[in-house]
């Protein structure tokens, strides 16, 4: 799963914290990543003691293609050759508008109006079922001429605010990743925000309000691995159970040239439809 999803050129990544006790016994903050590919349904999760960034550059290695994330500093590294595209995500941005509500909300409405603009272009084009070019298309003629007025209440509001107000915090958010925000636009493949991976890692979220912590650095990549399997299984539309009933029995005597057809998503083309086959007389 991860190979697969390394070698695809669409990825969205985000992380959450989970807590880890050491073997003094002591507990600390670590981090489980997801990496999803919404092409090929795949869902990769890596654990790591740490936020740093040698863990998403450890996973991604060679990775080249559009990458989803918020503005998290670490992946600032893979962006730098131009080997990898950032891609923002507009549902940050509008949160952060959002936040601001209360403190500016004159100023605050007008620009989730606008935001909430381009939303309505990508609902337009998934209820149309548009394809990718269709798609750009649809957001070069609409979606172009929002962008340019947020830009635009942008820098008024910016001279009007403090920077360290949250009104001012979202519109240094939107000016720093302008270039990563506005990217969708030309590209039809990809989405205009990240919940791909956000949605991957509440699995997480709501896991860990029962486990409550990884009991060692093992028992957190474990996790990891468990995570992806079965999520991977949800986004194929694949039944976990009949999958690792079916996995755990094929695995010792599958090539291993071929063990990239035991995925989910490559396990439902291939293999599920023989399974659910009449046996002959």
């Amino acid at each position: 799963i991860c190979r697969q999803v390394v070698a695809s050129t669409y990825i969205h990544t985000d992380d959450t914290p989970v807590v880890l006790i050491q073997p003094d016994g002591k507990s600390r903050k670590a981090r489980i990543w997801t990496y999803v590919d919404p092409k090929e349904k795949l869902i990769a999760y890596d654990f790591t003691v740490t936020h740093e960034s040698t863990g998403p550059r450890k996973f991604l290695g060679n990775f080249k293609g559009r990458l989803h994330a918020d503005a998290y500093n670490g992946y600032d590294q893979f962006f730098r050759d131009g080997r990898v595209v950032e891609i923002g995500c507009w549902s940050h941005a509008r949160r952060r508008i959002f936040d601001s509500r209360d403190t500016e909300p004159g100023r605050a409405r007008l620009l989730l109006k606008l935001i909430s603009g381009l939303f309505e272009v990508e609902d337009e084009a998934r209820q149309g079922n548009l394809g990718a070019e269709e798609r750009r298309a649809l957001r070069q003629a609409r979606s172009v001429p929002l962008l340019a007025l947020i830009d635009e209440k942008r820098k008024v509001y910016e001279n009007e605010v403090t920077h360290k107000a949250p009104l001012g915090e979202g519109l240094r958010y939107i000016r720093n990743q302008w270039a990563a925000l506005t990217r969708f636009v030309e590209d039809g493949e990809v989405e205009i925000h990240n919940n791909a991976a956000e949605n991957a890692l509440r699995t997480v979220a709501v896991g860990r309000n029962n486990w409550l912590f990884a009991g060692s650095e093992q028992g957190g990549r474990r996790a990891a691995i468990l995570y992806s399997i079965i999520a991977s299984c949800r986004l194929a539309g694949v039944d976990p159970f009949k999958y690792l009933e079916d996995i755990l029995l094929r695995i010792a005597t599958h090539p291993m040239s071929r063990i990239g057809e035991l995925t989910p998503a490559q396990w439902k083309k291939s293999i599920a439809p023989s399974l659910a086959a009449p046996i002959a007389a």
